[in-house]
């Protein structure tokens, strides 16, 4: 998990706020499932742009 999302999760635990943990879970959920399709920035060997890796996930979480 990333550091952003783990402190997302920590806060919506601490918190009691069912909302921020399952948004927590839902980009988590997205960035593993674009990093399974192969796209990634070149500092992780691929050639994705960051916004490019950002939409990416975005399009996972909204199934856009």
């Amino acid at each position: 998990m990333d550091l952003p999302c783990a402190f997302q999760l920590w806060l919506g635990e601490q918190h009691d706020d069912s909302k921020c943990s399952a948004a927590a879970q839902a980009v988590e959920e997205a960035v593993v499932k674009t990093l399974r399709k192969g796209i990634t920035v070149p500092d992780f060997g691929g050639r994705a742009k960051t916004v490019e890796m950002g939409e990416a996930i975005a399009e996972e979480i909204f199934h856009v």
